[in-house]
C-alpha cells in the first residue's frame, strides 16, 4: 500500500505516519530526511542539495523530486511507503506520479488532515524540545513538570523565538494556496480521503484505520491480479495460442497475396482481350473501307471502258455511213 499523509505544519502527520508504520509495516518517507540524507551523498545531485541546506536555502522543486525518485527506488519501499507532506504542488503530483506509473505502481490513498487555525497555532507557537535528548514538547498541551527542565534527562528546554507565530503565520498562508488545487487533483482521482485532525493522534487514527484497510485491499488485490496475469502470459498454452494466431495471421496473408494475384492476373486478362477486340475491329473496319474502294473504283474502270466502247462504236458507223455514201456517188 501506498499512502500520502497531506496537511497543513501540525496537522500531526508526523504521528499518524508513525502509527500508520506500526500498524502496517511501512516505512516513513519525508522529504526532510531524504534531503538530508541525499545531501551527505557523494555525487552531483547531494552537492547540489548541500549546498542550499548548508545556506538555509529552498531547494528547488526539481532537486527534490529527483532526490525523493531516488529515494523511492530503494528496495526497502518496493512494497509500500507513507509519505508525509510530499507532494505539496500539482506539478510534484503530475512528476510523481508519473514516476510511479514507469515503475507499474500508484498511489493508494490521499490522506488529507483538516485542523481548525486556532488548533494549529497553539499547536506550532507552543512547540519545544530538549536540547540534550531530544525530547519534544507543546507548552500548552504536554508541558514539562518543571518549567524550562526536560523530563527525561534534566536538560533545559528551548522554546521557538518570540517572532516565532509571524513566521508560523506566514506558512500557513502559503500551505493554503498551494493545497487547494491539489485536493481537487487527487479527488478527480478518486484516491482524496479527508479526515479531522483536532483529537489527538490516537483518536484520529481509529477514525482513519478503516480507509487504510480498505485501500490496502485494493492493493494487494491488484498485485494478485497483475502477479496472475504475469503467469498466464509466461504459460506454454499461451505461448503455443500466440504461435496459432501467429501462423493463422501469417495463412491469411497468404491468402489475401494469393487473391490480390488472381485479381490482378484477371484483370490483365480482361485487358488482353479488350485490346485484341479493339484491334479486330479496327482491322475490319480497315478491310471494309478497302473493299468499299476497290468496288468504287472497278466501277468507275467499268464505266469508262464503257464510254470508250461506245465512242468507238460511233465512230466506225459514221466511217461506214460515209463509205456507202462515197460509194453511191461515184
Amino acid at each position: 500500500m501506498r499512502v500520502t499523509l497531506l496537511g497543513p505544519p501540525g496537522s500531526g502527520k508526523t504521528a499518524l505516519a508513525a502509527l500508520i508504520h506500526k500498524d502496517f509495516d511501512l516505512p516513513v518517507v519525508t522529504v526532510s530526511d531524504v534531503l538530508a540524507r541525499c545531501a551527505t551523498h557523494d555525487s552531483v545531485l547531494g552537492t547540489q542539495v548541500a549546498q542550499y541546506l548548508k545556506l538555509g536555502q529552498c531547494v528547488p522543486d526539481a532537486l527534490v523530486q529527483l532526490a525523493m525518485h531516488e529515494r523511492l527506488l530503494a528496495d526497502d519501499v518496493a512494497a509500500g511507503f507513507v509519505l508525509e507532506g510530499y507532494p505539496l504542488t500539482v506539478a510534484q503530483a503530475e512528476e510523481f506520479n508519473r514516476f510511479l506509473k514507469q515503475r507499474g505502481q500508484q498511489l493508494d490513498i490521499v490522506v488529507h488532515i483538516k485542523v481548525d487555525s486556532d488548533v494549529l497555532m497553539e499547536r506550532l507557537v507552543g512547540r519545544a524540545h530538549c536540547d540534550s535528548c531530544g525530547a519534544d514538547y507543546n507548552l500548552y498541551v504536554n508541558p514539562p513538570m518543571v518549567e524550562g527542565v526536560c523530563d527525561e534527562c534534566g536538560a533545559r528546554i528551548v522554546q521557538r523565538p518570540g517572532d516565532y507565530e509571524e513566521t508560523i503565520s506566514s506558512r500557513l498562508r502559503i500551505f493554503g494556496g498551494l493545497i487547494g488545487p491539489l485536493l481537487q487533483y487527487y479527488k478527480v482521482y478518486g484516491l482524496l480521503f479527508e479526515i479531522d485532525g483536532d483529537g489527538e493522534p490516537d483518536v484520529v487514527y481509529r477514525q482513519l484505520r478503516p480507509e487504510l484497510v480498505r485501500a490496502d485491499e485494493q492493493a494487494a488485490a491488484r498485485v494478485e491480479e497483475i502477479a496472475a496475469v504475469e503467469s498466464l502470459c509466461a504459460s506454454p498454452a499461451v505461448a503455443v495460442s500466440a504461435s496459432g494466431e501467429k501462423a493463422t495471421k501469417k495463412t491469411t496473408a497468404k491468402k489475401t497475396t494469393a487473391k490480390k494475384t488472381s485479381a490482378k492476373k484477371t484483370t490483365a486478362k480482361k485487358t488482353s482481350a479488350k485490346k485484341t477486340t479493339a484491334k479486330k475491329a479496327t482491322a475490319k473496319k480497315a478491310t471494309a473501307k478497302k473493299a468499299t474502294a476497290k468496288k468504287a473504283t472497278a466501277k468507275k474502270t467499268s464505266a469508262k471502258k464503257a464510254t470508250a466502247k461506245k465512242a468507238t462504236a460511233k465512230k466506225t458507223s459514221a466511217k461506214k455511213v460515209a463509205a456507202v455514201r462515197s460509194n453511191k456517188a461515184s
